[in-house]
């Protein structure tokens, strides 16, 4: 979401305003892909709504749980918040749609009915709640004043998500949920803003993109909604011939090696690798003990890495993009963890 503040009036403070964000995930499908061809059925009796059927993919993970991606912020105005997420409402209407059982259940058990005319005034677009919280973030929360790096522990969920929000798409269809759930807990000095989705419906990719268009929305930004049905094509395949086809690098073995990487960590989801997959989830989780954590990097350090990898490229990466590979990169350094230094 930094690429979209960087380009607002209030840029700088936007910049500084945003601490961390965290991803709250109970479950994750091993490999994701939002274009493989979903259905969509245009013989409707009403004009004014359509149906869009999950793909097989989503229809494999239906019983997938939701996910929230939560910000620590200083201050939100939630007003215009809430209004930016009703305009991207009004514009992807994907995202005003409910979920149903699927009465074919030729392909997936559930689908979403889509609303094309006007919505009805009093038509929720998105679920919006706000808790207030009297005492101030905890501290092992919070990075300190003279840190410019460190590794925290988030807020738990509930700051970030409303109790009454659906776990599971079985859930978003008995309540008539709808498809976008925001949840801000104000502290004295902080606000949590929490994004909820259907992970049954929304991968890691459209997710992004929602966020990406709220954020663009709340700024002033023009953005382009995804369309109804996505391309038949598959985005890795198509990002890896891209790759294979671009002139040979200096060190043509480094090259074939980062191909080969990404082809080993996103692979098709199979019986085989979703058991492999929650085999060594429960290996972290209940052997290795694993417990969540948030990195946490301030405004000047995050500018600096920016520049300094800004600097030696000519097609300019996102933040995003070099903080994920960052990322990336400090967690599979083959050097002791408890030696990895961040440098100013």
């Amino acid at each position: 979401m930094k690429d979209e503040q960087e380009n607002g009036d209030d840029s700088q403070n936007a910049r500084q305003s945003l601490l961390y964000v965290i991803t709250y995930t109970v479950n994750h499908k091993p490999f994701d892909s939002p274009l493989l061809p979903c259905e969509i059925d245009n013989a409707m009796s009403n004009p004014d709504e359509t149906i869009v059927h999950l793909s097989v993919i989503d229809a494999m993970g239906v019983d997938m749980l939701s996910i929230t991606v939560g910000l620590i912020m200083s201050r939100i105005d939630t007003g215009a918040l809430k209004a930016a997420a009703e305009r991207v409402v009004e514009k992807w209407r994907l995202l005003a749609g409910r979920a149903e059982p699927d009465p074919s259940v030729s392909s997936s058990k559930y689908m979403i009915r889509v609303p094309l005319g006007p919505l009805p005034k009093d038509y929720r677009h998105v679920s919006f709640t706000e808790a207030t919280q009297k005492h101030p973030l905890a501290e092992s929360w919070m990075p300190s004043s003279s840190s410019s790096a460190g590794i925290l522990s988030p807020p738990p969920a509930k700051v970030f998500r409303h109790a009454a929000t659906p776990s599971s798409i079985k859930g978003f269809c008995k309540q008539k949920a709808t498809l976008l759930s925001i949840h801000v807990t104000h502290f004295p000095e902080y606000d949590c803003i929490g994004f909820t989705f259907c992970h049954g419906i929304f991968d890691g990719f459209a997710m992004g993109h929602i966020l990406r268009a709220v954020t663009s929305e709340y700024h002033g930004i023009e953005w382009t909604p995804l369309p109804l049905v996505p391309s038949d094509t598959n985005a890795m395949n198509s990002e890896l011939a891209a790759l294979r086809s671009q002139a040979p690098l200096a060190d043509p073995l480094t090259q074939h090696e980062f191909i080969c990487g990404i082809e080993s960590d996103f692979v098709p989801s199979t019986l085989k690798s979703q058991v492999k997959f929650g085999a060594s989830l429960m290996y972290e989780m209940l052997w290795r003990k694993a417990e969540r954590r948030a990195v946490y990097l301030d405004a000047d350090l995050i500018a600096k890495l920016v520049h300094d990898v800004r600097s030696g490229e000519s097609n300019r990466p996102s933040t995003a993009d070099i903080l994920l590979a960052w990322l990336f990169k400090v967690s599979c350094s083959s050097f002791d963890r408890t030696q990895i230094l961040i440098e100013r």
